[in-house]
């Protein structure tokens, strides 16, 4: 760190997600830690909203949720309307937040107000990545039905560019969502297909 982490935030930020992604959450969490006070030391605003954001995502994933949601608290100050994009990033961290804590009401409002923001972006990807966590939420509040119908429409946003790791994604939704319906060997299909992908 020392300085060198805004000469390349894209660069630290790939290191973060990747350590993240392999399981190794503490050098995560303590890469985007460090970022983010080298950020608010040099008073850079979007760099400190990214690592806050990044910051809360990986605590959740470690289930530290209580220091997540303090990530989360000192960044809404910083996310302004100028920025859609970057409020619905922190609606989206919200939302899991909440998922995690198994309060699926509030990561559903989270997750709408987040697709209600990235729909007027038309940015696709984000939009059917917003679907995507809404219908978790609707899975973990017993709305099946409605989840298979989000997970569709968020599918049909990617088109062609649905790549094998975002479908894998969808694919395991649809899975859970099935189940809740009974619906059991589709279910079972939907989770052959997001293995295969896997």
């Amino acid at each position: 760190r020392g300085g060198q982490v805004l000469a390349d935030p894209g660069a630290v930020a790939t290191l973060g997600r990747a350590y993240a992604m392999t399981g190794a959450l503490a050098p995560s969490i303590a890469l985007f830690a460090g970022a983010l006070d080298e950020a608010r030391a040099a008073e850079a605003t979007l760099e400190e909203l990214r690592f806050s954001v990044l910051l809360a995502n990986a605590l959740i994933d470690a289930g530290d949720f209580g220091a997540a949601e303090r990530a989360l608290a000192s960044v809404l100050r910083v996310v302004g309307a100028s920025d859609p994009v970057a409020s619905a990033r922190v609606l989206w961290s919200q939302s899991r937040l909440h998922s995690m804590r198994e309060e699926p009401q509030l990561a559903s409002r989270y997750a709408r107000r987040a697709l209600d923001i990235l729909e007027r972006t038309e940015n696709d990807a984000y939009v059917g990545m917003a679907y995507h966590l809404l219908a978790h939420a609707e899975i973990e509040s017993g709305n099946g039905e409605e989840a298979m119908e989000l997970l569709e429409r968020g599918r049909a946003l990617f088109g062609r560019d649905l790549g094998p790791r975002v479908d894998a994604k969808f694919s395991i939704e649809e899975a859970r969502a099935l189940m809740s319906l009974g619906r059991h060997r589709d279910a079972a299909r939907a989770a052959t297909r997001a293995l295969e992908l896997i």
